[in-house]
This record gives C-alpha cells, structure tokens and sequence, in this order.
C-alpha cells in the first residue's frame, strides 16, 4: 500500500512539474522568439495571419499569467507550427507579387512608350485626325506625365521592397494606359493581371 502511495504520489509530482511554470515560460519564449524572428515578411505579406498569431500569442501568455501555466503550455507548444505555416505563406506571397511584378514590368513600359510616341505624333501633326481635337490632344498629354510619374512610384516601391504596393500601383498604371492608348486610337491588348 505503501509504495503504491508513493508511485502515485510520484506521478503526482511529474505531472505538476510537467505543466509547472518552468515549461510554460520555456515554451513562450521560444514562440515568442519564432513569432519575431518571422515577423517581418509575415507582417509584410499575411498581415492578417500576423494578427491572428499575436492574438495565440497573448492569449498564451495570459493563460501564464493566470496561473494555468498547463493551458500556456498547451498554447505555446501550437505556436511554432503556426509560425511556420505563416511564413510559409508569406514566401509563396512574395513569390506570386514577383512573378507578377516582372509580367507587369515585362509589358507596361512598352505600352507607356507607344502611348508617349502616339501623343508625339499627334503633337507634330499640323492637322489633327477626326475625332481628335487640341482639347483632347492637351488631356493625353496630362496623362501621360501622370502615367509616366505613378510607373516611377511603382517601380519605387518595389526597389523599397514594397511589393504589394508595387503591384497595386503598376495594375492601376495598367488601367490607365490601356485607357489613354485607345483615347489616341491606340488598340493594345493588356497583360493579365494577378
């Protein structure tokens, strides 16, 4: 009887110690250092899973300051698989924003040099084709300064890293120079976007 007190007595003590404060606050830290080590393109490109990750993350660390340091424990051991997971995602994000960045640089230069060699041409002619006017001339010359000022921005953004905002700004380039070349009877057929 008394060695079988004492075997339960001694799991007893292996499993408070199992889900003691000591292995708790190990596993936090160690989530905690995975969770900033694969902050930056987390937060870059999975904002949302970013957000979700620091919420696990706190929720753990409450759980700790609580005292149910089994519960921390618990959610401190999930958290590097989620890391993980994240940064994962994150890669194949930046991947995806690349490959469309390069299609996008592949093909909106060429359409913003045919459009800049159309409105040249017209400004040269003595006489206007039908449909076109000095008004509508002047409005295509506006916008190609700003076409030509929002590709800089683009291509700005992406040597800061910014991919997301790169692309954002060269498909919204995009749409606008599709616009403008047919405004000066210029047919083009525009790159998919992503």
């Amino acid at each position: 009887m008394r060695t079988l007190r004492f075997t339960a007595l001694l799991v007893a003590c292996s499993l408070a110690a199992a889900c003691g404060k000591g292995p708790a606050e190990a596993a936090l830290k160690a989530a905690d250092q995975a969770l900033e080590a694969a902050r930056p393109e987390i937060e870059k490109y999975v904002p949302g899973e970013f957000t979700a990750l620091s919420a696990a993350a706190k929720a753990a660390h409450d759980k700790f300051d609580q005292g149910d340091y089994k519960a921390a424990l618990a959610a401190a051991q999930e958290l590097p698989a989620k890391v993980q997971a994240a940064a994962a995602a994150a890669t194949a994000k930046k991947e995806s924003l690349t490959q469309t960045w390069s299609a996008l640089q592949g093909s909106v230069p060429g359409m913003v040099e045919a459009f800049k060699n159309r409105v040249t041409q017209l400004v040269s002619m003595k006489k206007l084709p039908k449909g076109m006017d000095a008004t509508k001339l002047g409005a295509a010359k506006n916008e190609l300064d700003a076409i030509t000022q929002a590709w800089d921005e683009a291509s700005t953004a992406f040597q800061a890293g910014n991919l997301s905002q790169a692309v954002d700004k060269a498909n919204a380039v995009t749409t606008r120079v599709v616009a403008a070349m047919e405004s000066v009877g210029l047919s083009v057929n525009a790159p998919a976007r992503k």
